[in-house]
């Protein structure tokens, strides 16, 4: 499988032609889908999206690799990017019993909220046989807290492995995280504001004491 190694693009232009070349299909999780699949889409999106916004510094050059996973070179800069697939096990093993079992099944997210209790397989499965949206509605701003509350836990968690020493941290002047949602919409994190963050998202997102978020999402 390739890896997403970038040799110094000297401009915009010529990185968006190297983001073209590589293939950033994600299969689903029952036909082969592996860590590697999703830290390229991420890392692919999230560039050419910092790219887009005026946030690269050229020339910039990328090399795959591991604790973190991406190491990204602006001129004299280096940059240590982690992905994260953002998405709770339980749902993940939802859709993986939906693909297997359920195919043409439209997925309820509303039975695996931030406090919902764990399923068993055959109570997903049940959700599954019911072939419509069976949990209660979210009203008003919920989901957006929801959000917030699950990207919070993500960062914390991922915090605690970046304090470990095989972490490569002490030749790095700053880092990057790069979280994915369960539907592949990317948003970038960092320790200082570059961009935006949705207005309803503003004071949930308060609690990580940095609010910047940049999305993309596939066309």
């Amino acid at each position: 499988m390739a890896t997403v190694d970038i040799s110094p693009a000297p401009d915009s232009d010529t990185l968006r032609k190297v983001l073209r070349t590589i293939d950033i299909t994600v299969p689903l999780r029952t036909e082969g889908r592996k860590t590697t699949h999703t830290e390229r889409w991420i890392v692919c999106r999230l560039l050419s999206t910092l790219d887009r916004q005026g946030h690269l510094c050229f020339p910039v050059s990328v090399t795959h690799r591991d604790k973190p996973d991406f190491l990204v070179t602006q001129g004299s800069l280096q940059v240590g990017i982690e992905a994260t697939e953002a998405i709770s096990e339980q749902y993940a093993a939802f859709s993986a019993l939906a693909e297997r079992e359920f195919p043409d099944i439209l997925l309820d997210p509303g039975h695996f909220r931030w406090d919902s209790p764990r399923k068993t397989v055959e109570e997903m499965r049940e959700i599954l046989r019911q072939g419509r949206l069976t949990a209660a509605p979210w009203i008003g701003d919920r989901p957006e807290e929801e959000w917030a509350l699950y990207m919070e836990s993500i960062v914390r968690t991922k915090l605690g492995k970046l304090r470990r020493l095989d972490f490569t941290k002490n030749s790095l002047r700053t880092g990057w995280r790069s979280i994915a949602t369960c539907r592949f919409r990317t948003y970038a994190w960092r320790g200082h504001p570059i961009g935006y963050c949705q207005r309803s998202l503003t004071s949930g997102m308060m609690r990580l004491r940095s609010s910047a978020f940049i999305s993309s999402t596939v066309p």
